[in-house]
């Protein structure tokens, strides 16, 4: 494994990993109230973004090393990846409408104009 492999795994690990669990941190307990459903939804589908870009990133820098480990792995990778992209579209998909326009700029929270 060349120096520049192991530097672009390392940094595809830590550096999007770290930038997902932030980022799903800051929709959790954003400017609108917390413990809504959008708030829990739209981290959930951050969680699974992250994790299919991760996964996939990742499989892809195994798949140049060329040994049968790095090959299984990659694989492995790859279906984890290919199944977080089916679970964040259909859940794309099935919440496209729920929560109605966007805020008025007067309201505060996300829960005043949730669609029942």
């Amino acid at each position: 494994m060349d120096q520049l492999e192991v530097v672009a795994l390392v940094l595809l690990l830590l550096g999007g990993f770290s930038l997902l669990l932030a980022r799903a941190g800051w929709t959790a307990v954003g400017s609108w109230e917390r413990g809504t459903r959008a708030n829990r939804d739209s981290g959930r589908n951050i969680i699974l973004l992250g994790l299919m870009l991760g996964a996939g990133g990742c499989a892809y820098v195994l798949s140049w090393i060329g040994t049968v480990w790095s090959g299984i792995t990659s694989l492995l990778l790859s279906v984890v990846a290919v199944v977080a992209a089916f679970g964040y579209l259909i859940l794309g998909l099935r919440h496209r409408r729920r929560y109605g326009p966007p805020p008025r700029p007067g309201e505060r929270y996300a829960s005043k104009r949730m669609v029942g």
